[in-house]
């Protein structure tokens, strides 16, 4: 990511840079970690901005995430077939909201779940990514498991997804799941029981790319 001190931003750095002196001799910069800590470190669930910068085409500007390493489970179904998965289908797990600095900027979205069926009876576990109230999908991500071997099925789901921002009015994106028969589906854990301590985490980010 290139970043480019805006003008306006010169004074408010040099009396960091007073302030923290010595934080500048050991190559760290103050203004980057209040940023940090302010914005992006205080809770599991947030949008980071970036004020008082000017940004190059292809820079990061603005970005938006809610990870958990919480126990979610939920038995709400998606069918296997050749349709559009819709949003009364399945279980929502996950709900961000992003409002977009432009509408020409593209967004990325990146959806990570550890999901687990606590009992062998599905052979399709899906999730889908929605916006607002839209019926259709706008991305989704399928599994299947054909072995028959009596066990219960495990996902790692990495979904990627791009599309233009298209406006600045704020967006909430869904993420629902299912297997295609009712089925209980454990997120971050296995057997109704969470797992790792709390440290195994699934979410959505998005990254706001400037145009």
């Amino acid at each position: 990511m290139i970043l480019k001190p805006h003008p306006s931003f010169v004074k408010q750095h040099q009396e960091l840079r007073k302030k923290y002196g010595r934080l500048y001799k050991s190559g760290l910069d103050p203004s980057f970690m209040d940023l940090l800590r302010k914005n992006l470190l205080k809770n599991e669930r947030g949008t980071m901005q970036l004020p008082g910068f000017s940004t190059e085409i292809g820079s990061v500007v603005k970005f938006s995430y809610t990870l958990s390493g919480a126990l979610q489970t939920g038995s709400g179904t998606i069918p296997a077939d050749d349709t559009i998965p819709q949003i009364g289908e399945g279980t929502q797990y996950f709900s961000l909201a992003h409002t977009a600095k432009a509408a020409a900027n593209l967004l990325f979205f990146l959806l990570i779940v550890n999901a687990h069926e606590q009992a062998n009876v599905g052979d399709h576990m899906t999730f889908a990514l929605f916006q607002d109230a839209t019926a259709n999908a706008l991305a989704s991500w399928s599994g299947y498991d054909s072995l028959g071997d009596g066990g219960a099925k495990a996902g790692s789901v990495v979904m990627p997804h791009v599309q233009a921002a298209g406006d600045t009015s704020a967006h909430t994106y869904t993420v629902r799941g299912g297997f295609d028969v009712a089925s209980t589906m454990n997120i971050n854990g296995y057997g109704g029981v969470r797992r790792d301590g709390g440290v195994l985490f699934s979410g959505l980010v998005i990254l706001e790319i400037k145009q």
